[in-house]
């Protein structure tokens, strides 16, 4: 029998929003990876610099997998994603109550860690399956998505030691992290009806 590869539909696109959170959740991420590392010499020098990205990369080792593994509809997936930014605000909200406690910088990298523990699976499974049910190019939607992804870590990495800077020279120092924190709930709530609701609008206007 003939192959005939499947006629694909070019016009299926995600939703902007769904691009600009994931842009807006990689870029919230990616800030302790910078302002840890400046904010542990000035409130918590007695613990290493690299003990919160150690501890947070066991968190999502071990976890990883097993926690994925619990999202199986989309509506699962959907809450994934709120609990991703609710997991980044709890860490950011940590740092904001007690900022000159090493403690709490470890627990706020725990909680990081489980943010994007939840957040990007359930994001790949979503994209992958609006592909499916559009007949879109998932390779295409997949490579917009990482673009977004990638541009949202430049950005954290770019702004984290900006904000922190920020903080000191105001002589506010947890402004950057609950300027973050706020950021994070915002998304969560966007996250909760609006996402989810353009994604299935999205979803039934381009299937083919």
């Amino acid at each position: 029998a003939r192959f005939h590869p499947r006629q694909l539909n070019q016009q299926a696109e995600l939703p902007w929003l769904f691009y600009i959170s994931n842009a807006v959740f990689w870029c919230l991420a990616m800030q302790p990876n910078i302002s840890l590392s400046l904010h542990i010499p000035h409130f918590t020098p007695s613990i290493p610099v690299s003990t919160p990205f150690w501890v947070g990369a066991l968190v999502i080792i071990a976890l990883q997998m097993p926690v994925s593994k619990l999202a199986v509809r989309d509506q699962d997936h959907f809450r994934f994603l709120r609990f991703g930014y609710l997991g980044l605000f709890a860490g950011f909200a940590t740092l904001v109550c007690f900022p000159q406690s090493a403690a709490a910088v470890i627990a706020a990298a725990v909680l990081i860690s489980f943010g994007q523990i939840f957040y990007g699976p359930s994001l790949d499974v979503l994209t992958a399956r609006f592909a499916d049910k559009t007949n879109a190019d998932t390779g295409r939607l997949m490579s917009r998505q990482m673009l977004y992804q990638s541009s949202g870590s430049m950005a954290g990495s770019l702004s984290g030691g900006i904000l922190f800077d920020l903080a000191q020279r105001l002589q506010l120092p947890v402004l950057n992290w609950a300027a973050l924190a706020v950021l994070a709930l915002v998304m969560c709530w966007y996250s909760y009806r609006t996402i989810p609701t353009l994604y299935k609008q999205a979803v039934h206007s381009q299937r083919q």
